[in-house]
């Protein structure tokens, strides 16, 4: 159990990895925040939407392949790998409709890709004086080219045991595993399935067809460690030494819920056909920690909101960001449709299923069944 714990671990850090391999494109990533600690979290949320999006949508799918209920203490245990896809209106944006501030200069075309898009930088962008005196150019960069993949994978490994009353209860759980030197993972959710078909006297007694209700909890969490140094962003360390970079590290909440009616019909001894519709949510909270360095030459305050240490050795402050974000990505509710088979020889699974919603998944499982 340890091992398969470890690997399943392993595989949602491989993913992460991904997703970081992306956000670490641009080795600029003070540029991010250096105008201003509001248009850094809006910049990296619109660029980093699609990946944190579809592994939040991924953690919504697999919670059910039948709408009927295990007996008292049935159970089954299921290994699934999820394919989400990211639409191609999240593979690029608008960098001009992020509300950023009237210092913050995009040129044309004001198109970018965000992590998912294609494999080119986008618009340059520059930010002048903050205090309107002078239209003095302080800094400028491009934003970072995307991965030109659209598709992430997410294993998910579930157990369900059947309680009273048409009643199943499920649940996913990795403890939190260190990966290397470099982060951890970790993964919880609980959800519920309940049977209406009993309460509903035309049916109740027809023996194919099923029909039940669901609702599901993942929270997963995750942090990594990064390395932003003062030569990265064409900044000169003036703290001598004093600040300590090696403990950046980018932390990652995901929390995803899902509400499902079900359908299910007992084809066959060995065949099962399914389908749900219902909806799918997810929330994303981002966080930079540590100490940050933005680029020359930005020797005074930028933005009286943001948390900073200020090294002031050879007679000139230098800002260095301290946890400079904490962002939220949220693309809101959306409605889902899973359409699937399901066989079954003696105490063994298998179930192919496809969700229709904005982020589409396709999945596969593996699983052990005792009703």
């Amino acid at each position: 159990m340890k091992k398969t714990i470890t690997l399943t671990a392993t595989l949602f850090f491989l993913i992460f990895m991904l997703r970081l391999s992306a956000f670490a494109q641009f080795s600029h990533i003070g540029d991010f925040v250096a105008s201003g600690v509001s248009d850094g979290e809006k910049l990296t949320a619109a660029y980093l939407k699609p990946y944190t999006s579809a592994v939040g949508y991924g953690l919504n799918a697999a919670w059910f392949n039948t709408a009927k209920p295990h007996k008292l203490l049935g159970f089954n245990l299921d290994f699934t790998a999820n394919v989400v896809s990211v639409p191609t209106s999240d593979k690029s944006f608008d960098v001009n409709s992020l509300g950023l501030s009237s210092n913050i200069h995009v040129s044309n075309p004001s198109i970018a890709p965000t992590a998912a898009g294609k494999n080119s930088v986008g618009p340059t962008i520059s930010y002048t004086d903050p205090t309107g005196f002078t239209n003095h150019t302080i800094a400028s960069y491009q934003m970072p080219k995307g991965l030109n993949w659209g598709y992430v994978p997410m294993p998910v490994a579930q157990l369900s045991i059947g309680l009273v009353k048409g009643t199943e209860i499920m649940g996913r759980f990795i403890p939190t595993v260190k990966i290397g030197n470099t982060g951890n993972v970790g993964l919880w959710g609980i959800g519920v399935k309940h049977s209406i078909k009993q309460w509903i006297p035309a049916i109740n007694k027809l023996p194919l067809i099923h029909l039940a209700a669901m609702a599901g909890y993942t929270q997963l969490n995750s942090s990594t460690g990064i390395n932003v140094t003062p030569d990265m962003v064409g900044s000169t360390d003036a703290t001598n030494g004093m600040i300590d970079f090696s403990s950046q590290k980018m932390n990652m909440t995901i929390k995803s819920f899902t509400a499902n009616g079900i359908l299910s019909l007992d084809l066959v001894k060995l065949l099962v056909v399914y389908a749900g519709v219902g909806v799918g949510y997810t929330m994303t909270d981002l966080g930079l920690k540590g100490n940050y360095p933005i680029p020359n030459p930005l020797n005074y305050n930028i933005s009286a909101s943001r948390s900073e240490i200020k090294g002031n050795t050879s007679g000139t402050n230098k800002d260095i960001y301290t946890d400079p974000l904490s962002v939220k990505i949220k693309p809101g509710m959306q409605p889902r449709l899973n359409l699937g088979v399901r066989l079954k020889f003696a105490v063994i699974t298998f179930n192919v299923e496809y969700v229709y919603s904005y982020y589409s998944i396709v999945t596969a499982g593996l699983g052990v069944n005792v009703r």
